[in-house]
């Protein structure tokens, strides 16, 4: 009885050696949505670790691009120069437009050429700025709130 017990663990260990955890790029590389039951407990902490550990890069890397296109523009504008070349990058100031119609007018154009059943699929109400304006009371019943479950990850770092 100890042999056949002993046989079941050493089969069980060499079934574990068999399966090779695989690592978190190797997972994002081969792993499909569909198939995410096949991950293992380990593979999924090694991936969340991982996933936070590249999320706060990012989010580091992202606040000092913005910083450095920031005093990129502001030296272009004070030196009045549109294209640097660096040693291993390059950098070109180009315009930014920013386009706005007032709602009242557009639903004025929609009406004139018979359209105006195309205002609720054209436009989009600020919520936020709205709620400022008119409260949220008299907003809840017109607002539609499509909530999914699994929606969103956030990533946290553990102290």
């Amino acid at each position: 009885m100890v042999r056949k017990v002993r046989l079941k663990q050493d089969e069980a260990e060499k079934g574990a050696v068999a399966k090779k955890q695989r690592s978190p790029d190797e997972l994002i590389r081969t792993v499909e949505v569909e198939d995410v039951e096949t991950m293992t407990d380990s593979e999924l902490e090694a991936l969340i670790d991982s996933a936070t550990g590249w999320d706060m890069t990012a989010k580091s890397q992202a606040k000092k691009v913005k910083e450095a296109k920031e005093l990129l523009l502001a030296h272009a504008k004070a030196n009045s120069w549109k294209t640097r070349v660096g040693a291993t990058g390059a950098c070109k100031i180009g315009p930014s437009s920013k386009t706005t119609i007032l709602a009242t007018a557009f639903v004025r154009v929609l009406k004139k050429l018979g359209k105006i059943d195309l205002v609720d699929d054209l436009l989009s109400v600020k919520l936020g700025e709205a709620k400022k304006y008119v409260g949220e009371v008299p907003l809840e019943p017109i607002s539609e709130v499509d909530t999914e479950e699994y929606g969103t990850v956030s990533l946290k770092a553990l102290k």
